[in-house]
């Protein structure tokens, strides 16, 4: 399961605000309609973040459009 490995945190799925999707991230062109990472102690994680994780304005700026993604925070 998601997020066991972290020994908790909370599963996310990222849906754009207003958009037809979320944009690239990271620079290929993913163009993704959603995405899902945990969210534990205020870092977000997925497979492209490494094991620490990063924190959710690091996570937000490696997409086109950061002001799209709600972590409710």
């Amino acid at each position: 399961m998601p997020g066991s490995q972290l020994g908790g945190g909370e599963i996310v799925t990222i849906k754009p605000a207003g958009r037809h999707g979320l944009g690239r991230h990271r620079g290929p062109d993913t163009f993704l309609i959603e995405h899902t990472v945990v969210v534990y102690q205020g870092r977000v994680h997925d497979g492209s973040t490494g094991r620490g994780g990063e924190t959710i304005a690091e996570y937000k700026a490696k997409w086109d459009w950061p002001d799209a993604i709600n972590f409710g925070s």
